[in-house]
């Protein structure tokens, strides 16, 4: 059985194309979930810490939305796309437990003292969802999540996990917020 990072090095192995090209395809054909970039904005005026962590690779978050002036602003954790001539060559982040580094970074971030409200949709976030205090899921982890009994809200789009952020920052992850801001 192959892990989705191994999948998609071989995958991306057996492309032979310039970065420019995927770079232009990237941008003619992405269309991100409605409401995302109000949610970044948002949470970065707000003060809240946001990061992109995902099993996809740097050439598509940069592509995607490297174009929004914020974009610098936000820390990216994903694969690296290193262009050769016999394919794309896929560096992942290395995590504690091998390569989950999702879960990585969320334990990072709850020793620094923060509360991390997590949003995924796949088998790769499952031990992000595991060791966050909160998840918005959807497909795949969204199943996870009720099958385990992760505290989540299934989600359809950023507008809706714009609201259950906010009713959430009114509750109990307000105090722990707070001490994580000092």
């Amino acid at each position: 059985k192959l892990t989705v990072v191994e999948t998609l090095r071989r995958q991306f192995a057996m492309i032979r194309r310039p970065r420019e090209e995927l770079d232009r395809f990237v941008r003619e054909t992405t269309v991100l979930r409605e409401g995302f970039a109000e949610f970044a904005r948002y949470c970065l005026d707000s003060g809240i810490p946001l990061s992109i962590c995902s099993a996809g690779m740097d050439i598509y978050i940069q592509a995607a939305l490297g174009h929004f002036p914020w974009f610098n602003r936000i820390p990216v954790v994903v694969g690296k796309a290193n262009f050769t001539p016999q394919g794309i060559r896929v560096d992942f982040p290395q995590g504690r437990d091998g390569l989950d580094f999702k879960a990585t970074l969320v334990e990072d971030m709850k020793a620094q003292g923060y509360a991390v409200v997590y949003l995924g949709d796949g088998v790769s976030d499952e031990g992000a969802a595991l060791h966050a205090d909160f998840v918005f899921a959807r497909d795949r982890l969204l199943a996870l999540c009720q099958s385990k009994g992760i505290r989540h809200s299934a989600y359809e789009d950023f507008h809706q996990i714009r609201r259950g952020l906010e009713f959430l920052l009114k509750g109990d992850l307000r105090d722990s917020l707070d001490r994580a801001r000092r």
